[in-house]
């Protein structure tokens, strides 16, 4: 992209069913200068502008976030040109006050940090950025942030509750992890997990996940050992997931 005054731009408008932004934690893209046509050994910032769908708009300057947009390292004159880099610059949402998140109509580049300038730019998206726990499942989604769980495993006899099987042994939903919780595990263990799979006597608890489901908190479809570790990591009398984060306050089930 370039520009040889300082009130250029470049508009990219949302379609309908992408203006919602909430859901994500940055806007995300890869820039650099372009030696062969910027202004040689000067460094380039640039204004982005989200505007809503009654016409707010909120801005940041690049420069404000990133450190991307330097001149490449290099001289001609010694024959040791400049190269191009893309550096990733992320701009949290939370930046952009003032305007719907759950309503954005274009993202703006306003070129009016100085008079002329090119630069390379590339892969505009927006980010789910935060993954305490690695999983590739971004913390505002993720049902255990910190515990990997890639598939999301959440198995309730009521239905998903919000909260994944590895970060949930509270199996009758008393928000406490008890001695009723572990006898479950027992009678589950050694059990794939299948109808009637925990067949204990009346009162043994078994109501709460007759198919060993929610005890098989690692997800292999077999309570074993390592799901027995899990339960001891959270430890009976704690309470079970608890998510903290900057997303979300500590909460337990309704």
């Amino acid at each position: 992209m370039s520009w040889g005054s300082p009130t250029a731009w470049y508009q990219n408008d949302l379609p309908p069913g992408a203006r919602d932004l909430t859901r994500w934690f940055a806007l995300q893209f890869r820039a650099g200068v372009n030696f062969e046509a910027s202004p040689y050994g000067l460094p380039q910032d640039f204004t982005v502008k989200l505007v809503d769908g009654v016409g707010a708009s909120a801005s940041m300057q690049v420069g404000d976030s990133s450190g991307a947009l330097f001149f490449p390292p290099g001289e001609a004159v010694t024959g040791d040109v400049p190269k191009a880099f893309l550096n990733t610059v992320s701009i949290p949402l939370t930046a952009f006050t003032g305007i719907q998140l759950s309503d954005v109509r274009s993202i703006r580049f306003e070129f009016d940090q100085s008079m002329a300038g090119d630069l390379l730019i590339s892969d505009i998206a927006f980010s789910d950025m935060l993954d305490a726990d690695g999983d590739g499942i971004g913390d505002r989604h993720d049902n255990c942030i910190q515990q990997k769980n890639a598939t999301q495993l959440d198995y309730n006899l009521q239905g998903p509750d919000g909260f994944g099987n590895i970060c949930d042994p509270d199996v009758d939903e008393t928000n406490v992890i008890g001695s009723s919780d572990f006898n479950i595990l027992r009678i589950c263990l050694g059990k794939q997990v299948g109808a009637g799979a925990c067949n204990g006597p009346p009162g043994s608890g078994c109501e709460h996940d007759p198919d060993c489901g929610e005890t098989d908190y690692d997800g292999n479809g077999v309570v074993g050992a390592s799901d027995f570790i899990i339960f001891r990591m959270f430890g009976i009398g704690n309470p079970p997931a608890v998510r903290v984060n900057e997303f979300e306050t500590p909460r337990l089930r309704n």
